[in-house]
């Protein structure tokens, strides 16, 4: 029931999407240059409702590094993961990569809109299932 209400959601952003642009530019990070655009945008601490009995939170750094926190209010349960992120303006795909040698991970997240303290990002689950999360400034 869970995965029919979200892909429900999903489905009525995504035809909202659809209207939205994005700013010309391409806004690859590089070292040592600035971020500007939906990339500079992006920086800070983002946190998800509680539900379910757990929240998501993620920082993204200026200088492309960042950290995933998983907090189960149940269990009081405190993971963390650090990754490196980068931003494509033109696919509007945040781009987190996990790891590094033989053992890395990448997620690709869809920016479907942010505005001022919220932001929503949708991705595609192992199963095929895209899931959408709103995310507010902490």
């Amino acid at each position: 029931m869970k995965r029919f209400l979200t892909f429900l959601m999903a489905a009525a952003l995504m035809l909202g999407a659809g209207a939205m642009t994005s700013c010309g530019g391409d806004d690859e990070q590089k070292a040592g240059t600035q971020l500007s655009g939906t990339a500079a945008s992006l920086v800070g601490t983002w946190r998800t409702e509680a539900k379910y009995g757990y929240y998501d939170m993620i920082t993204l750094n200026a200088d492309g590094t960042g950290v995933w926190r998983e907090v189960d209010l149940e269990f009081g349960d405190d993971e963390f993961d650090a990754f490196r992120w980068s931003y494509e303006e033109m696919t509007r795909r945040l781009i987190l990569t996990y790891g590094g040698g033989y053992n890395i991970e990448t997620e690709v997240y869809e920016v479907i809109s942010i505005s001022g303290n919220s932001a929503i990002l949708g991705h595609w689950d192992e199963d095929q299932m895209y899931y959408v999360e709103v995310y507010r400034v902490q």
